[in-house]
């Protein structure tokens, strides 16, 4: 008898809890997600020993706000709330100005920020 209750009491919590569909266990997906992994994607590609250079070549770009030169944020061309911080050993041959030839010591994961206003 007690095997039968212990069974029917399952039965009915199974049909009381609610079913989840396929399209529950499936994230939601939209355009900004696609920035977002557009941006993981093309960050992963900057390394530690690039030069400035080459990572004003990629679709990071200057934040703006207060910059320094041996510690830089960029944020992402695409979607400007996209951000990431880049430290830089400087090129001993420029004494004030931004060098194409600072190279990256340090690159912090991408972050979602408000972006710097001048």
């Amino acid at each position: 008898m007690k095997k039968l209750t212990v069974l029917a009491v399952l039965i009915c919590i199974s049909i009381a809890l609610p079913g989840r569909t396929n399209s529950q266990n499936k994230p939601n997906t939209c355009s900004s997600c696609d920035v977002a992994q557009q941006a993981l994607n093309e960050l992963q590609q900057i390394k530690v020993g690039m030069t400035r250079k080459q990572l004003e070549q990629t679709n990071f770009v200057l934040a703006g706000g207060m910059l320094f030169r041996n510690h830089t944020n960029y944020m992402y061309r695409n979607c400007e709330y996209l951000n990431v911080d880049v430290d830089f050993n400087l090129d001993s041959s420029v004494e004030r100005e931004f060098s194409p030839n600072d190279t990256i010591t340090k690159i912090s994961k991408l972050y979602v920020t408000y972006p710097p206003r001048d």
